[in-house]
């Protein structure tokens, strides 16, 4: 039975390998740092620290902004997320 309670329209699962996607551009990016990125986007260290551990979704204009600091199409950080959970869905699929 499905939870009723359940709100359609936020994916933990989505919200958390977006962030974690997120987290994982900026530690390719050897001048990135969330600290750095926060300064340039002029928001509090915990606000970007909340959205980049999964704790709160990214929102359309704050995922964009972020993106565009990292130098990055906000829609290929969607896409190596979807990746990512395509993968774990198909291994717990063959498991």
């Amino acid at each position: 039975m499905a939870d009723m309670n359940a709100n359609p329209f936020r994916s933990k699962t989505r919200d958390e390998a977006l962030a974690a996607e997120v987290r994982a551009e900026i530690a390719r990016q050897s001048d990135a740092s969330i600290s750095a990125i926060a300064d340039r986007l002029g928001i509090r260290r915990a606000t970007l620290t909340a959205r980049t551990s999964g704790h709160v979704p990214f929102t359309y204009s704050q995922l964009h902004a972020v993106a565009g600091v990292l130098g990055i199409h906000p829609f290929e950080l969607i896409r190596r997320a979807e990746e990512v959970m395509s993968r774990d869905a198909n291994r717990k699929g063959a498991a």
